[in-house]
């Protein structure tokens, strides 16, 4: 299982704001330095942040404890911490891989709090089919979408009206995180109603045609 790390967010939730306030509070707290690889203090200082809290952690979180932002972003350069999500960041276990096979999810738990999991990636994560592909989230509809990719993972977004949104859902810890996502049994059935768009994008994909944007596969 690959990890999954998400690229970009304009959906308003908040992690532009993070770094923005991040950039600037590690601007004023630590100038223009270079950043330092393993054996720095630094780096020190946040791979046992990480390894303490055994979940994903925000980038404020880390830059609250003194270190530029520089710094984290050559840690997960080079390899020695992972980047689940636009500004949160997880160590590795000893043989260097992800914490949690299923980390993605609870990066995406943490930027967009509202959404769950549904279709096809709920499906894998209850062991009911394999997990490729986008990942697949429900939001209530008039919020905001979430928008990027997850690692080479697209993201595909469904809106629901309210009443929808919490029917049939269950929530599951994944690194430490509660992650919202419909039950086994509503995940078998989205499969079904999702087939002839699943297998429609898996022709598009075939055939050299990638969809960028979520809302034209999953309305």
């Amino acid at each position: 299982m690959l990890l999954c790390t998400p690229e970009v967010n304009d959906s308003g939730d908040g992690f532009m704001a993070d770094e923005r306030e991040a950039a600037g509070a590690g601007r004023m707290a630590q100038g223009r330095r270079r950043p330092a690889g393993a054996g720095s203090h630094h780096a020190e200082v946040v791979l046992a942040l990480l390894r303490a809290a055994g979940r994903p952690v925000r980038l404020r979180e880390i830059m609250e404890n003194g270190i530029h932002q520089q710094y984290v972003a050559a840690l997960a350069s080079e390899g020695l911490i992972a980047r689940v999500a636009r500004g949160c960041y997880a160590s590795l276990r000893d043989d260097g891989e992800a914490r949690e096979p299923w980390e993605c999810l609870a990066a995406a738990a943490i930027r967009w709090p509202e959404a769950v999991v549904c279709g096809p990636t709920a499906a894998a994560f209850h062991g009911l089919a394999t997990d490729e592909g986008p990942l697949w989230l429900a939001v209530a509809r008039g919020r905001p979408r979430p928008k990027g990719t997850i690692g080479d993972r697209e993201l595909r977004v469904r809106e629901w009206l309210a009443p929808r949104i919490a029917d049939g859902i269950v929530e599951r810890l994944v690194a430490g995180i509660a992650v919202r996502l419909v039950s086994a049994e509503r995940a078998l059935a989205e499969m079904r109603e999702l087939a002839p768009r699943i297998d429609a994008e898996r022709a598009l994909r075939a055939d050299g045609i990638r969809l960028t944007d979520g809302s034209n596969i999953a309305a």
